[in-house]
């Protein structure tokens, strides 16, 4: 940009224009300026066209004596200006005008001051008169006033003043056009939009080159606009801002938006400072792009917001897992969980419940808030129903997080839309409590505000509820754990726990009381001191080789206790798989045998005795009777030596019918051997056919249906006592047995086996049946041989009963109840 700089001349040398109406007066004052002043006069040119004075009067010069020189008006003087006002005069530095020239040519003054600008363009006005009879227009034009005639002095010193008031005005300007080219220079170099406007007329004045190019503008497109136009989004607060900063009168600064020329939207940063300009005030506003700041801003307030909201969620989730690991039941810590929840400033109530397995419903346990009143009004189920797909029944059906972010608007909710505007709730989660594979239950959360649960909060949640999970996981661990002690601890059997060095950890108290060893002696001791197996010297080798492969080891051995005495045990080893424990432990039953041991022994040495001792002298009489009775006269002691043979056969009889008990047991003992079977038909034939045969004497009647079906060939045996005693012990000289068979369903996947004996014979003693249904004999109540008791555990190995009732008018009729095979 061009600059206007004044011209550079000797400070002591002004230019001086003669305006007067009088010629001879111009040069006469024109003779003495250039004779006695520095200064070089300007008068108008002689050829141009001077209008005559319209009053005539003339200007007198004073001398510096007490004498004056006068020089009369003249017709004959003209103006230097046309009739239009329009001066043909150089301007120079100072005018002196006459009245007559002022009263033609006052706008050509004013012109002349208005193109001074900053600089001061003195004028000095030769009046005739009075000074206080001036006009009062005249004193905006003129700054000083002489009266003539002229006194030389006065005039002169009143000529030096005015010229160095305008010496002085130059060098200010000078220095003024200076300080605006630097800061011009800085206007256009400043990396700030500047941008400076009237806000009374709401016009752009003046802007730098950073304008155009953050705005879009061009200059001349700029001071066409109105400043409120730049900020049409935020108009209201940019004339707030505006009242603001003239109220004040002081600088101020704040966020504002920008529309560019292309319509695109920046933030800035718009500081504005307030300058008086010809008394009216300016605003220079400095706009700065902080879109970019902006943003960053807006993203770190995001962030802070989303800190604090989850240092809010955290809080709450550190209060709940307190609570948690404070309660002392699943009750405790699910109130505690769904409290802790509805005190907090977001949620307005929480509850926990279960699926009813039959009903399919979500059935609160726990409650809270306001929760109670909700819950009357609505029904919850887990299927995928629409009042399943709400967020409690998805949570716990697919076991994921379900949350409805706008419950007036999520179709998900519509089943409770009513009752969610009724309460104030705006969204919901459904939390799944869950520990590994297993779920415990869902907790459901009502806020009070919409999209309340955030992607953070969500995850929040989710780990609420695996934490909740756990800790009933724990609790019922440690239930479990508390009532597994209670067990052992009350357990009959001696039980010790030990690690996999053998070291043992726990003993209970029937080990104590078994072994003599108190817990503080044997707890840290290696098993070993329990001198088990101590018969057997690889049994620990074999044990710890059976456990260490997973296996549980059972057998009977050896051991002392404390006092040294024996004991039989009969001990089980099985490993313990800990989770996340690398250390093996195991666990070992002791159940002390000894007495049993002993029994053993002795009913063994009695069946011994029974068996073959008993037997062998029963049969040594049997033969001697043989001999006996061959070598007695026939009819001598016939009476005295039937019944001894007719007692030596029931001696034989009851010892035959223990040796089939024996063998009934020892099979049932033994898991290998597969029972043999037989035709259920065939079986009652050939015992009904045998009997008959046997006992000529006797009636033996059958009927038996047809069909493909077994059954164990045990059941003959007892068929057979049935049978046999249904003819030996009759009292009738021909006894009648009828045997009737048949097939019957006991349920949908059993088909059992009905065989009824009735006999015409005196019946079964009542001693001797309530000795059946009591189980036992005692020295008081026994039955009088081992049949009964033959049939009786023969139908209970083999999955059946045996019932015993009169016949009617007389006699036993005998029922036996059994599992059939398919053939």
């Amino acid at each position: 940009m061009d600059f206007d700089w004044p011209d550079t001349q000797d400070v002591r040398s002004h230019r001086v224009t003669l305006l007067l109406a009088h010629r001879e007066n111009r040069e006469l004052l024109a003779e003495w300026i250039r004779e006695e002043t520095p200064h070089v006069p300007l008068v108008p040119d002689e050829e141009a066209s001077f209008p005559v004075a319209e009053d005539g009067g003339d200007v007198s010069f004073g001398s510096t004596d007490s004498g004056t020189n006068r020089v009369d008006s003249d017709d004959s003087d003209t103006s230097p200006f046309d009739s239009d006002g329009d001066a043909d005069c150089p301007r120079g530095d100072i005018c002196i005008i006459d009245q007559r020239m002022v009263a033609r040519h006052r706008e050509w003054v004013l012109a002349q001051k208005r193109a001074a600008n900053r600089e001061f363009y003195p004028v000095l006005l030769v009046h005739s008169g009075d000074e206080r009879q001036l006009k009062q227009w005249l004193w905006s034009l003129v700054d000083e006033a002489i009266a003539a005639p002229i006194r030389l002095p006065v005039f002169e010193r009143r000529l030096n003043n005015l010229l160095e008031r305008r010496r002085l005005s130059v060098a200010h300007a000078r220095e003024f056009r200076t300080a605006e080219h630097q800061y011009r220079a800085l206007f256009e170099a400043s990396n700030d939009a500047i941008v400076v406007f009237d806000p009374v007329r709401d016009v752009i004045q003046e802007s730098n080159r950073r304008a155009t190019e953050l705005l879009g503008y061009s200059r001349t497109q700029l001071r066409q606009l109105s400043p409120a136009s730049l900020f049409s989004t935020d108009t209201d607060r940019y004339r707030a801002f505006v009242e603001a900063t003239l109220d004040t009168g002081r600088g101020w600064t704040d966020d504002l938006v920008v529309t560019r020329r292309d319509g695109t939207e920046i933030v800035t940063e718009v500081s504005v400072s307030v300058i008086e300009f010809d008394d009216s005030p300016r605003l220079v506003a400095s706009i700065r792009n902080v879109t970019e700041r902006h943003s960053q801003k807006l993203e770190l307030e995001r962030r802070r917001d989303e800190l604090d909201e989850l240092h809010r969620i955290n809080r709450t989730l550190r209060k709940t897992t307190q609570a948690v690991a404070r309660a002392s039941s699943r009750s405790e810590l699910e109130q505690k969980v769904c409290q802790q929840l509805a005190n907090s400033d977001r949620y307005e109530f929480a509850w926990i419940g279960t699926a009813d397995e039959e009903s399919g419903e979500i059935v609160p346990q726990t409650v809270a808030g306001d929760a109670p009143e909700y819950l009357d009004s609505v029904t919850i189920r887990a299927d995928d129903t629409p009042t399943g797909r709400g967020p409690a029944g998805t949570a716990l059906r697919k076991g994921v997080v379900s949350i409805v972010q706008e419950t007036q608007t999520d179709p998900a909710y519509e089943p409770w839309r009513h009752l969610a505007t009724r309460y104030g709730v705006g969204a919901v989660a459904g939390v799944p409590i869950r520990h590994d594979d297993e779920t415990y239950g869902v907790l459901t959360i009502y806020a009070n505000e919409p999209n309340a649960f955030g992607e953070k909060e969500r995850n929040v949640l989710a780990d609420l509820g695996v934490t909740v999970g756990h800790a009933i996981n724990a609790l019922q661990a440690h239930r479990d754990a508390k009532r597994f002690e209670e067990a052992v601890e009350h357990a009959g059997h001696a039980i010790y726990i030990a690690s996999g060095d053998g070291t043992i950890e726990y003993v209970n108290s029937a080990f104590e009381e078994s072994t003599g060893y108190t817990r503080e002696e044997v707890v840290g001791c290696h098993h070993s001191v329990l001198r088990t197996g101590e018969d057997n010297p690889s049994f620990h080798t074999e044990l710890w080789e059976s456990v260490s492969t997973g296996d549980t080891w059972q057998d009977e051995t050896t051991g002392r206790r404390k006092d040294g005495r024996r004991q039989h045990i009969d001990q089980t080893v099985a490993p313990i798989s800990t989770i996340g424990d690398e250390e093996n432990y195991i666990v070992a039953v002791r159940m002390d045998i000894t007495d049993e041991r002993r029994r053993q022994q002795q009913l063994q040495t009695l069946h011994r005795v029974l068996r073959h001792n008993i037997r062998n002298e029963l049969n040594v009489i049997r033969g001697y009777l043989d001999i006996v009775d061959e070598e007695t006269p026939e009819g001598t002691a016939e009476s005295a030596m039937s019944k001894i043979r007719s007692s030596t056969e029931e001696l034989l009889r009851t010892s035959r019918q223990a040796r089939r008990i024996e063998q009934t047991f020892v099979r049932s003992d033994d898991a290998s051997e597969s029972p043999s079977k037989q035709s259920f038909s065939s079986v009652v034939r050939a015992h009904c056919d045998l009997v008959r045969t046997r006992f000529s004497e006797a009636t033996v009647e059958w009927s038996v249906p047809e069909c493909g079906a077994a059954v164990d060939a045990e059941f003959g045996t007892a068929l057979n006592e049935i049978l046999t005693n249904a003819v030996r012990h009759n009292d009738s000289a021909a006894p009648t047995v009828v045997c009737e068979a048949s097939v019957e369903n006991a349920d949908a996947t059993v088909t059992q086996a009905v065989v009824s004996v009735r006999d015409d014979g005196p019946g079964i003693p009542v001693h001797e049946r309530r000795v059946l249904r009591e189980g036992e004999e005692t020295p008081l109540l026994h039955g009088s041989g081992l049949g009964l008791w033959l049939v009786n555990w023969i139908l209970t190995e083999l999955g059946g009963e045996v019932r015993i009732d009169d016949n009617d008018p007389r006699g036993t009729v005998v029922t036996m109840r059994l599992p059939l095979y398919d053939d």
